[in-house]
């Protein structure tokens, strides 16, 4: 069987899932709250070794959103969604069977606050909303 996929959707909802991020975690809206309940984040770190640490981040998160923009899109595909209704259902079920579950676990067994739950939990809810209307615009 042949797939027909589209990259540019699928970069471009990678694209808009990791300034989503950057805003969700920036100071102004969770990030410090963030910082507070992860006892583990260095505090005193140089700017360099920050920078470093950043790009990375970045990039381990741009390749994961270029996997789940990739899912989103063959689910859409293979399921022949055309109703907004299909297309949150695919989200819903795709994040709270996946990213929900193992953001919940994650954060359980590390000892963390469930604060990050809600967190980490509502930024991959709406990253995905955001993949998909993204991939809708450009399909």
């Amino acid at each position: 069987m042949y797939y027909n996929v589209d990259l540019l959707a699928i970069l471009a909802a990678a694209f808009g899932s990791l300034v989503l991020g950057w805003l969700w975690y920036s100071p102004k809206v969770f990030g410090t709250a963030y910082q507070k309940l992860q006892p583990h984040i260095k505090r005193e770190v140089s700017p360099e070794q920050m920078k470093k640490e950043m790009i990375r981040g970045m990039i381990v998160m741009f390749i994961a959103n270029m996997i789940q923009a990739s899912v989103l899109y063959f689910l859409v595909f293979i399921t022949r969604a055309g109703s907004v209704a299909q297309l949150m259902t695919i989200v819903f079920l795709t994040w709270a069977g996946f990213n929900l579950t193992g953001i919940s676990v994650d954060t359980v067994w590390k000892g963390q606050s469930p604060k990050l739950i809600i967190i980490d939990g509502f930024f991959s809810l709406f990253s995905s909303v955001l993949m998909m209307f993204i991939l809708l615009l450009i399909l």
